[in-house]
């Protein structure tokens, strides 16, 4: 406005005075009736540009928070709008009961997602069977395999199932003109920090230039390891879990996990009375009965892969694969599966550390200090530090810059996670000497972790 009321001045100043014929005082009374209309017109358009400019705003948060919440009147809606996907099948969907490819549901995944692709998407497949398909081509029972102590066999399984699973996906993905590539995934690749963002980027530059990433875990290096779920170390124990890590990792929209059963159901469906469930809520009571034959992961997996993914703020539904269209009717919102949906998406460091960090030793937090600093806070580089001060005890050896687990002092729960400042060594010099009566001093004080560096559940 100031500009618009200084600038003109000369210019409507001179117009008036040759309409005028002249004239000082009149011209000035003129003059100044014109500059007062020309303020209130444009405080006016001022105001209108400013009323426009908010609209349109919330018109864009309103709009984003349908896409990732719904509207309360689907509540699959966020669904139908996903941008980048991710599809999970397990091995009961690839393969028969007798270890050879199903090559018509193959098939028919592979147009699925080329259609998905000409709408617009952006996808990402999660593919099990490697391991099963190879035990069939080398002549190995499924005994062998599911016994955990051959290693060797299970991996050279791996091995020979791999290239027969990628070279069939290849060959049907070219047929309908769309390019895919192979991407094995080991633990360290999410556990370390910088592998898991150079797996980020990568995954990222692959969707966007309309490449699909046929996903699987590297087998033929992890062995049987990974079924064990005492086994240390283990971000994921199953190709479900993959998936859901992916998504986050990857920054997906929606993750579909097909299967070999309609849902969730609150109890196993061979079961009289089991009843599927729509949408899925926080401590639901699901009865969990058997894992499948030959993969890894039950129900229980996928119900836990699936709160994951939406802890780092991806839609997940879990539906059934034999019905290779069901993968159109999810992101479409049909009312099938059950459907997970996606919390507020918190940073990738944040989710990193809350699920994949690879910790290496135990914090236990003081209750006073939980209570006064912690509980139902939301951490931010403004909020809450975790300090030695609030540290009751120490499990473990680990150093700097290590990531670490949270827990209550005389709690068994987790309830976060942290990247410290300071090793156990330093860590414990300080509690001993507190420990011993002596006078406190700044150290006792000092930051242990903060901001990014430290996430709570």
């Amino acid at each position: 406005a100031t500009m618009l009321l200084s600038r003109p001045v000369g210019r409507y100043g001179r117009r008036i005075a040759k309409m005028m014929g002249g004239g000082g005082g009149k011209v000035k009374s003129v003059l100044s009736r014109e500059l007062h209309i020309m303020t209130k017109t444009v405080s006016r358009e001022k105001m209108g540009i400013r009323t426009g400019a908010s609209t349109f705003r919330n018109g864009l948060v309103k709009s984003e928070q349908a896409r990732w919440m719904g509207t309360g009147e689907d509540e699959r809606e966020p669904l139908k709008s996903c941008k980048r996907v991710v599809i999970k099948v397990g091995t009961a969907v690839v393969s028969r009961p007798n270890g050879t490819l199903a090559l018509a549901r193959m098939g028919g995944l592979v147009e699925e997602i080329a259609d998905l692709i000409e709408q617009g998407k952006q996808v990402m497949l999660i593919s099990s069977g490697a391991v099963g398909l190879g035990r069939e081509r080398i002549g190995f029972s499924k005994e062998v395999i599911s016994n955990t102590s051959n290693v060797v066999e299970r991996q050279a399984s791996a091995a020979a199932g791999q290239e027969l699973l990628m070279s069939t996906y290849n060959v049907m993905f070219n047929r309908l003109g769309v390019k895919c590539a192979q991407v094995l995934i080991t633990q360290s690749d999410f556990g370390m920090l910088d592998r898991y963002n150079n797996l980020a980027n990568t995954l990222d530059r692959l969707t966007s230039l309309g490449v699909v990433p046929v996903i699987n875990e590297n087998d033929v290096v992890t062995g049987a390891s990974q079924l064990d779920p005492a086994t240390k170390g283990q971000v994921f124990t199953d190709n479900d879990m993959l998936a859901a890590l992916v998504a986050a990792g990857g920054e997906a929209d929606g993750v579909c996990m097909l299967t070999d059963v309609d849902g969730v159901f609150t109890k196993p469906p061979t079961e009289p009375g089991a009843e599927r469930i729509k949408v899925y809520r926080d401590h639901e009571d699901v009865k969990i009965g058997t894992k499948s034959t030959m993969g890894r992961g039950g129900m229980g997996s996928k119900i836990h892969a699936a709160q994951v993914a939406t802890q780092g703020g991806v839609h997940c539904c879990i539906a059934n694969g034999y019905d290779i269209r069901n993968i159109a009717k999810v992101f479409s919102g049909d009312d099938i599966g059950t459907y997970f949906p996606a919390r507020q998406r918190p940073s990738k460091h944040t989710h990193w550390l809350l699920h994949m960090a690879l910790c290496q030793g135990v914090l236990r937090i003081r209750e006073s200090a939980y209570e006064k600093k912690f509980k139902n806070v939301v951490v931010s580089e403004s909020g809450p530090q975790l300090e030695v001060a609030d540290i009751a005890s120490i499990e473990g050896d680990f150093s700097s810059k290590t990531p670490v687990i949270l827990k209550l002092e005389n709690s068994k729960t987790e309830i976060g996670r942290a990247l410290v400042n300071l090793g156990s060594d330093e860590i414990m010099s300080v509690l001993h000497n507190v420990g011993r009566g002596e006078l406190r001093t700044f150290g006792s004080s000092q930051v242990l972790s903060k901001g990014n560096d430290l996430a709570l559940f």
